[in-house]
């Protein structure tokens, strides 16, 4: 009795073991060459700037984020309370050729092998000083994270790679140079005509009368 119990027990656990080593299934490992994006491909860019910043022109001269998610879901936003612990809402969805262009646009800023990178950091840990500007960039694929990190001065231009990346991710969120607007737009009602036009119109005065 004993023994079929252990064998009955034994069975289960390899059950078990094969199920899960069934269910899970590695992300395969990608080439940083290849014009095809890697599976879990996903990239989050934080634009942080110092103090002063508001005579800064340029989106990718703002404070903002832009997260690009590897289902293609894109959220963005600028403004000074996007810090990097901020994730914004998403924007809008992405199709996959959409996501092959970001992908292959970090190939061409040589943005997309691991080993260019460095290990990631955190964010928040980064703190501009009067007058600078942070961008950085952390990007996955094939189960790897590795981020870049990029300071320029105000009066300084912004590193290349750092600028089409942020404004590609920019144009893609329908956003402009423009700083954006606090103003809150007028909501408009249209419930037909007005029914008391005819009150507001002054009567006419019939010929040879005094009004």
């Amino acid at each position: 009795m004993r023994r079929s119990t252990f064998c009955v027990g034994a069975l289960v656990a390899l059950l078990v073991v094969w199920s899960i080593a069934g269910c899970s299934s590695p992300v395969p490992a990608f080439d940083a060459r290849s014009p095809d994006a890697p599976t879990d491909f996903s990239i989050d860019v934080s634009v942080i700037a110092g103090r002063n910043a508001a005579g800064q022109t340029g989106v990718h001269r703002r404070t903002g984020r832009f997260i690009l998610m590897a289902d293609g879901g894109l959220h963005s936003d600028v403004g000074k309370s996007m810090q990097p612990n901020v994730r914004p809402a998403q924007t809008r969805q992405l199709d996959t050729a959409q996501v092959e262009a970001v992908w292959r646009l970090c190939q061409s800023l040589g943005l997309a092998d691991p080993a260019d990178g460095q290990p990631p950091i955190n964010d928040m840990l980064l703190r501009p000083g009067d007058g600078e500007i942070v961008t950085v960039a952390t990007l996955t694929g094939g189960e790897e994270r590795w981020q870049f990190i990029w300071r320029n001065g105000f009066k300084e231009s912004t590193a290349p790679a750092a600028e089409q990346l942020v404004r590609e991710l920019a144009a893609l969120s329908w956003m402009t140079d423009e700083p954006p607007s606090s103003a809150m737009a007028p909501i408009r009602y249209e419930f037909g005509p007005d029914p008391y036009e005819r009150y507001r119109t002054a009567p006419e005065t019939p010929a040879g009368e005094k009004p």
